[in-house]
This record gives C-alpha cells, sequence and structure tokens, in this order.
C-alpha cells in the first residue's frame, strides 16, 4: 500500500507532462515488510518520484520492488530523463543544487528534494545509489538486508519504543538545527508521532524571551 500510495500522489504531475508512472512489484516480494520509520521512507520515495517527474520529458517513470541476490530487496525509481553527469552525482544531493536548469525555475521545485532524501536515509541507516546516462535518464536505489514477508512469523515490536513514542503524543518539542535539511526530515518524523513542534536554526535572547512568553521552554 506504501508504494501505491506514492505513486499515487504524483499521478496527477505525471499525466500533466503525458508520463507513464507505473508500480511494478515482483511476485516474490508482493508480499514483503519492510520494518523501518514509514514517514520517513515514504517521504524518501515521494521525494525521489517527484524529481523524476519533473527532469523527465518523454517516456515515464517507474517504481521497482525485487529480490536481488543474496536475498537483498531492492527499491528503485527509473526515469527516462535527462541524465546525470557522473560529475554531478555528489552534488545533486545538496541543498538548492538543481542539474539541468539553470534559469531557476521554480516549476522544477527548489532543490531541496534530494538533499531531503539524503538526510532521511542517514536517519534511516540506509543508502543511496544512482546511475545515470545523459540523455537517456538515471536510476536511484536503495538496497535492504532485513526483509521478511508476511506469510513469516512476525518480528516482535520492541514494546519499550512503542510506549516511549506514546508518552511524546501532545508534547511540544523545540528543534534547534542549522540544517535545513535535518529540520525537515525531524519534521516528518515527529510529525508521526503527533507532537507539537517548533523548529529553529539558531536560538538567541530575543527568540529565548518570545518563546517564554508562548510558554515554549528549551
Amino acid at each position: 500500500p506504501l508504494l501505491q500510495q506514492c505513486v499515487e500522489g504524483l499521478q496527477l504531475l505525471a499525466s500533466q507532462k503525458n508520463l507513464h508512472l507505473r508500480l511494478r512489484i515482483g511476485r516474490s516480494v508482493r508480499a514483503a515488510v519492510i520494518q523501518t520509520d514509514r514517514a520517513l521512507l515514504a517521504r524518501t520515495i515521494s521525494n525521489l518520484l517527484s524529481n523524476a517527474v519533473r527532469y523527465t520529458e518523454r517516456g515515464g517513470v517507474l517504481l521497482t520492488l525485487r529480490q536481488r541476490p543474496g536475498h537483498r530487496l531492492e527499491l528503485a525509481v527509473h526515469d527516462t530523463g535527462i541524465g546525470i553527469e557522473p560529475a554531478q552525482h555528489q552534488r545533486i544531493f545538496e541543498p538548492y543544487v538543481q542539474v539541468g536548469n539553470p534559469e531557476r525555475d521554480r516549476s522544477k521545485g527548489l532543490g531541496l528534494g534530494l538533499a531531503i532524501v539524503r538526510q532521511c536515509l542517514r536517519l534511516l541507516g540506509l543508502e543511496m545509489h544512482l546511475h545515470s546516462t545523459v540523455g537517456r535518464g538515471s536510476r536511484f536505489w536503495i538496497g535492504f538486508d532485513q526483509w521478511r514477508t508476511i506469510e513469516q512469523t512476525p518480528a516482535p515490536v520492541p514494546q519499550a519504543d512503542a510506549q516511549v513514542v506514546r508518552s511524546l503524543a501532545g508534547r511540544r518539542v523545540l528543534l534547534i538545527d542549522d540544517d535545513a535539511m535535518v529540520r525537515a526530515a525531524m519534521q516528518t518524523v515527529l510529525g508521526v508521532w503527533e507532537v507539537e513542534l517548533r523548529t529553529l536554526s539558531a536560538i538567541d535572547d530575543e527568540k529565548l524571551q518570545a518563546l517564554a512568553e508562548g510558554h515554549w521552554r528549551p
């Protein structure tokens, strides 16, 4: 359901560009379960799909889930877009970097999508891989070593973790970090935990006073 929801969320944008946007799941992994943070994984997939659709003018975008040799699960986003020069493979994950958008066309976003992906994957302990050919398209993929199927014995859910999450519901949380990508990623996580969140890039006496007047305490 998560993968289908991510695809459906980008269907309108894809259809406006007359692009195909499809999901393909391998037969052996149709009942696959990954124990991870759902919100961060959803944000990662959605940002990858959005980026692929924005930089593809003809053809389409494909989201795949399949089993690779060694029981490794692979989640990948394929596109037939402009492709990425090898020298740019690391830079595209930096904030505000947009390959193929020298005019800074706002319809293609602000260049934060892949930077947020990188921060989400750091929090999840996962790595992003990229293969791209200029003029032919790109493939971004993530590998999962730990997964199971719903037919297998469910993995025990740590009760302590569940209790901690429940105890946070309704709490006020002040997040101070000078990295915009970290703030965005943590907003995704803490939002799912139903906390009342406020974020700041820095703190000073004036902001402390304003927080105190609003009954916020760092």
